[in-house]
Order: C-alpha cells, then sequence, then structure tokens
C-alpha cells in the first residue's frame, strides 16, 4: 500500500503556489474545478473548488481554494514528508516567513513546519 495523494485546503492559488512550488519545489502539475454538487455528495460541503495539484516523483498534494478558509492552527491531523536536510529547510523556512516547530527530543528533534494557511507537516530527515 501507499499513499496516492493528500488533500488540502489554501485561500488563494498565489500562497499556494509559494508554499508548494517556491519553498518545497513540487512541480505545478494540473488544476481541476469540483463542481458545487460534487463536493456536497463527497464532503457535504455545496461549494465550488479549484482543486490545484503539486508533486514529485514520490509525493502528491491536491489543494482545494477556499477564499473563506482561515486555517486551524490547533489541530491534529498533517502530512508527514521527509527531506534530505532539515536544517537548510529551516533557513528557507525563516527566509519565505513560514512557520516551524523544533521540538529537541534525544540527541535530535522532532519538526513541524505550517504552510501559509496553517496546514501542519512533520519533516524527517531521508534515512
Amino acid at each position: 500500500m501507499k499513499i496516492n495523494h493528500m488533500a488540502l485546503i489554501n485561500n488563494s492559488e498565489e500562497k499556494a503556489d509559494k508554499f508548494y512550488k517556491e519553498f518545497l519545489g513540487l512541480n505545478k502539475l494540473r488544476c481541476f474545478e469540483v463542481s458545487a454538487e460534487m463536493a456536497q455528495k463527497i464532503f457535504n460541503l455545496k461549494v465550488n473548488y479549484k482543486v490545484i495539484v503539486y508533486s514529485n516523483d514520490q509525493f502528491r498534494v491536491e489543494i482545494f481554494i477556499d477564499e473563506k478558509y482561515k486555517g486551524d492552527k490547533n489541530s491534529i491531523p498533517h502530512v508527514c514528508i521527509e527531506v534530505k536536510d532539515r536544517e537548510k529547510l529551516i533557513l528557507k523556512a525563516e527566509k519565505m516567513g513560514i512557520d516551524y516547530t523544533k521540538i529537541p527530543k534525544q540527541n535530535s528533534y522532532y519538526l513541524f513546519i505550517r504552510d501559509y494557511n496553517g496546514n501542519l507537516f512533520e519533516v524527517k530527515d531521508i534515512t
């Protein structure tokens, strides 16, 4: 079994591009629409959504654009990603104004970052 994709919410395509393309380095593959009728059937939300797909050969995320979305910084759901150099990612986060939390553990640390809309990512080193 493997993860096919993650679906998250952002309130603008501009913020999504900045985080997923510029910060994470994913490719913007395509955009599509989910009709309010379909969203009602799937999510019980009667809203038209623009969806943007970002990916690389190991990871794919579908971002639903909802201009009214405020984010919730007090929630448990998150996506875990692996990177080659967490310290380099932290420096990039600081440069781009991206929130992160570094929590000490024995000889290492836990690293969590949030995109511009509060979606939470755990970041591990590639092992």
